[in-house]
């Protein structure tokens, strides 16, 4: 039976692509822009993820440069460009709502005693607010962010470092 859990942060306990939707919305709308489908469209094709796991991108720039990336392709002004993906930034890092069912799954688990860790990508300061502000850090025994750990998920070498962490990750 298994005695510990990691969990991704993103799109599995936080709601982290409903906050991106969310802050596109507020940062361009707030600007007088129409946000439709085809922006998220556009937002989501930029495939920064794929360039981040591969080392091309650092965590500090992700965030706010996929936007910019976005509002490039949308031509939008360079001192625009610049602001607004600061503010977007500044959306997401307050942005923590859960995925629906995410607090009741992780008292549950919890309440049966299993050792719980989050397993995430990502800056380390926007990771931890989020779990801070979203109040769930108290159901985790450990939190591995890649940043802080300076390997990226998913190389072998990440999943190591993580179960050599874990007390329990060798008993069954």
């Amino acid at each position: 039976m298994y005695k510990s859990l990691l969990f991704d942060l993103d799109d599995t306990i936080l709601d982290y692509t409903g906050d991106e939707k969310r802050a596109i919305i507020k940062v361009l709308s707030g600007h007088g822009m129409t946000v439709d489908e085809d922006i998220f469209q556009l937002y989501y094709s930029i495939d920064d993820w794929q360039i981040f796991k591969m080392g091309s991108i650092t965590t500090n720039s992700i965030i706010s440069d996929h936007f910019r990336r976005m509002l490039k392709y949308l031509e939008v002004s360079e001192e625009n460009i610049a602001k607004w993906g600061d503010e977007f930034y500044e959306v997401m890092v307050g942005s923590h709502r859960l995925k629906y069912g995410a607090r009741k799954v992780l008292e549950y688990l919890n309440s049966k005693g299993y050792r719980m860790y989050i397993a995430c990508n990502g800056q380390s300061e926007f990771q931890r607010k989020r779990i801070e502000d979203s109040e769930i850090g108290k159901y985790f025994n450990g939190i591995f962010i890649s940043e802080e750990m300076d390997l990226r998920k998913p190389a072998k070498a990440y999943t190591d470092y993580i179960m050599a962490r874990i007390p329990e990750s060798n008993r069954k």
